[in-house]
């Protein structure tokens, strides 16, 4: 008997999901006025060795206060390799666009395109993993999603050359895999393959960014409980190898991945962007990090600041010469006061879901700069909108949330359960 496809096999509250995700993700990419997410200087990482230039324009078009659309595709040698798994999701972008125009141009959007396409695929795998959890539970889960993550703040990203997209996707075929790995028997698995899906995704997922490479150790423990809870013994020593592979990797991806330059705009912002910016001792700090005190002007500026001496000799002898991560990890360590206000300014952060110093819009919308897009916006309004005061609590009461979870689904439900599988990917 011929077996049905996966989209098949989904009750209709599914397909009715996949059909709304949909629809909202290109109201936002695609529907005039298109949504993006501005270039703060990123983007020429990864534009450049993706063979993509942005036509000549002034500065204030070019970065921060609005998006552009249109690029030149122009295979040029760049100067500085960035190693980012988003990369080929940029390449295939443009095989794509080259497929379909032959201009020379390249349209943003069709990264959108590309990103919701594997939107997508990641959420049908999730939906088809969950199909057999009690409609009570799994319609609300399915509300909630699309709140949350079909928000502008997440979908916006979309439409650029951050790698953040990258890594969200990837992490959403991630998720997928292992919930098709948690809700099938191991007698219904092809076991090796979906190990090795699990793995590549994973490996995509840490390398899209350096600093998902502190995830890779939570990934390989869990790949190894999942190849030796959900499949044959014969495949635990398979789920070692990979998981350790996995490790590996990451660890070369951050040695190596990150060029030259992007070390040096890391260590500029922590410094000039942060503590000297978050003081009122400037002068002292500067004595305690054996700095000069001429670098007081710099204090709040960031690596793209106009002006800033960066790419002056002296700067980088003086001033890179002597300051790497060990002297910033000294200076936190002998003013632990302002290690723990950089922390909790961090976990602000982490909790904001939409830069605030980034436009979304085109110049040619007639927005003014920075504006910010209000479409599907209600999750990351009430979310930003919440007082600092409340924004550290909360991320540690979410972590409390999952340790609550992982007990309650060791105690109430049997391995196989499908309100357990929920559990596991909550965790994950």
């Amino acid at each position: 008997m011929k077996q049905k496809n996966w989209l098949v096999q989904l009750p209709l509250s599914g397909k009715i999901m996949i059909a709304v995700v949909m629809a909202i993700a290109c109201w936002q990419l695609f529907v005039p006025p298109i949504v993006g997410l501005a270039d703060n200087g990123d983007y020429g990482r990864v534009m450049k060795i993706g063979s993509l230039v942005l036509p000549a324009m002034e500065y204030e078009s070019q970065f921060y206060n609005y998006i552009n659309l249109k690029y030149i595709v122009h295979p040029e040698e760049s100067s500085v390799w960035y190693g980012t798994s988003q990369l080929l999701l940029v390449k295939g972008a443009v095989i794509a666009n080259q497929l379909f125009t032959h201009n020379g141009l390249f349209d943003l959007r069709i990264m959108g395109a590309v990103h919701t396409l594997l939107f997508l695929l990641g959420i049908i795998g999730l939906l088809w993993a969950t199909r057999n959890v009690k409609r009570i539970v799994r319609i609300p889960i399915y509300l909630l999603f699309v709140f949350i993550f079909c928000d502008v703040a997440y979908i916006a990203h979309f439409n650029s050359f951050y790698s953040e997209p990258g890594g969200y996707v990837f992490l959403f075929m991630l998720l997928a895999v292992t919930g098709i790995i948690v809700s099938l028997q191991p007698q219904e698995n092809n076991g090796k393959i979906w190990l090795y899906l699990f793995f590549i995704f994973a490996t995509l997922f840490v390398t899209s960014k350096a600093q998902n490479v502190f995830l890779s150790l939570p990934l390989a423990v869990l790949l190894i409980l999942l190849a030796r809870g959900s499949f044959k013994p014969a495949y635990s020593k398979l789920g070692v190898i990979l998981s350790l592979s996995l490790v590996l990797i990451s660890v070369l991806y951050y040695a190596f991945g990150r060029p030259k330059e992007v070390i040096q705009c890391n260590i500029y912002h922590m410094v000039f962007s942060d503590i000297l910016h978050n003081t009122t001792t400037p002068a002292a700090d500067l004595e305690s990090m054996g700095l000069d005190q001429s670098y007081l002007k710099l204090a709040g500026t960031n690596w793209f600041t106009l002006g800033i001496p960066i790419r002056e000799e002296s700067f980088q002898n003086d001033f890179f010469g002597k300051v790497g991560y060990g002297i910033i990890l000294k200076f936190y360590a002998t003013h632990p006061m302002r290690m723990m206000e950089t922390a909790n300014r961090g976990a602000i952060a982490a909790f904001s879901s939409r830069p605030g110093h980034m436009g979304n819009y085109e110049k040619s919308a007639g927005y003014p700069p920075r504006a910010k897009s209000n479409k599907f916006s209600t999750w990351s309004g009430w979310k930003d909108g919440l007082p600092d005061a409340v924004k550290s609590p909360f991320m540690i009461v979410y972590l409390l949330t999952n340790i609550l979870i992982w007990w309650l689904r060791k105690r109430k439900y049997s391995v196989d359960s499908p309100e357990r599988m929920v559990g596991n990917l909550h965790l994950t």
